[in-house]
């Protein structure tokens, strides 16, 4: 059996070495998926993954998001990409009773 001949360059064990001691101090912390929403136009920009709560900004807001809204989400948006438009937060909320709570519960918050 012929070896393959390996054309990748060299990585450098530094890289293995920082991203084992990242994985230690990340060890235990669970990763959660946020819904990222552009306040003004109310429009479901993006799904990011984070072990911290991001930080809502005067543009956007992040809301937790279960697997389940994710696949609703996601059902949305290949209808939506369809027709080029983003998803709107009130049609997500509209079929994911979780999603609107979760609406709901950051704007007791805000006030």
């Amino acid at each position: 059996m012929k070896r393959r001949k390996h054309t990748s360059e060299p990585i450098n064990p530094k890289y293995f070495h920082q991203k084992s001691e990242d994985q230690h101090t990340e060890q235990g912390k669970q990763k959660l998926n946020y819904i990222v929403v552009h306040k003004p136009s109310q429009l479901i920009k993006t799904v990011v993954t984070s072990s911290k709560v991001p930080t809502p900004d005067i543009v956007h807001s992040f809301h937790a998001a279960s697997s389940i809204v994710l696949d609703r989400y996601y059902k949305l948006a290949n209808k939506a990409r369809r027709t080029g438009v983003l998803v709107n937060v009130g049609d997500l909320a509209a079929i994911s009773p979780s999603f609107l709570e979760s609406l709901a519960d950051s704007n007791r918050r805000q006030r």
